[in-house]
């Protein structure tokens, strides 16, 4: 096989070349060429599909603003009638325990405290939990009082560990139950000493 003139010299020229500049700007070069690749292939459609989300989540938040006046007053309403239609305080603590013991956690004592809301309707029983449980059992436990206690709300929750290798958290749950103020007279001598 011969090589042609051209070929020879290409290839001298190519050789003297990398002779004298070393093999940086070839490097370089391939290195420049895989960014705009990457750049093209990956990051381009990934700015696409942000772009996407951004325009969904922008039309997500004008329907939400633009939404009618009732929706507000019809969800105003179904709270109060949760509030309303609620059991008794010592029953929603005796459903909370019942929970706890089906996730395998123990309540070994709580503290309450009663506050009547500026509106005089709504009274706000405030239950404090200390809770030694895994973070799943935790998990689990808190999930269940929400969808359980309809008029339930959980308002703080502080847990640590000891150290790393430690199973179990030591935390301390603090719930709102919320009750229509007449429940309030029933709600005081039986949440003073409960006896569950």
């Amino acid at each position: 096989m011969m090589l042609r003139r051209s070929d020879v010299s290409a290839r001298a020229f190519a050789e003297v070349w990398l002779w004298r500049h070393g093999w940086v700007w070839p490097v370089a070069a391939l290195l420049a060429a895989a960014t705009m690749t990457a750049f093209f292939t990956v990051s381009q459609p990934q700015r696409a599909d942000l772009s996407e989300l951004k325009l969904q989540t922008d039309q997500a938040r004008s329907a939400f603003l633009q939404r009618p006046a009732s929706a507000a007053a019809v969800t105003s309403t179904d709270a109060r009638a949760v509030i309303d239609a609620s059991a008794p305080a010592d029953q929603l603590v005796a459903r909370m325990i019942q929970l706890a013991q089906a996730e395998g956690i123990a309540l070994p004592q709580s503290e309450y405290q009663q506050h009547l809301m500026a509106d005089s309707t709504v009274l706000q029983v405030q239950v404090a939990q200390p809770v030694r449980a895994t973070y799943p059992q935790l998990r689990r436990y808190i999930e269940a009082v929400l969808r359980a206690v309809p008029n339930a709300s959980l308002d703080q929750l502080n847990a640590r560990r000891e150290n790393v290798g430690q199973p179990q958290l030591d935390a301390k749950l603090r719930w709102s139950l919320w009750l229509p103020s007449s429940a309030g007279s029933k709600a005081g001598p039986a949440l003073e000493r409960p006896t569950l």
